[in-house]
């Protein structure tokens, strides 16, 4: 199998609506995240969170919820392509 075919079939994986969901919550977290950094639009952040730096935990938080997605596909990938690493015993 070619490189370009590889890459074709890695984007027609079907991604299960569970890790949809948690990547649609991971953009509203960053979403609310960058408008509370911003001071900008609605107060979505209620007023007992309003602390320093809640905003950045908030993006951060998100972007971590929304790895998911990237591990599952590379997982996937490294399954098929027989590339699969084994973990050292401990």
């Amino acid at each position: 199998m070619s490189k370009n075919e590889n890459t074709v079939e890695l984007h027609r994986q079907r991604i299960p609506r569970g890790l949809l969901l948690l990547d649609a919550l991971g953009a509203g977290l960053v979403a609310i995240g960058v408008l509370d950094v911003l001071e900008t639009g609605p107060q979505l952040v209620p007023q007992a969170l309003r602390l320093p730096g809640v905003g950045i935990a908030l993006i951060i938080l998100g972007c971590i919820v929304m790895l998911a997605v990237p591990v599952w596909l590379l997982r996937g990938h490294r399954r098929r392509s027989g590339r699969a690493e084994e973990r050292p015993r401990s």
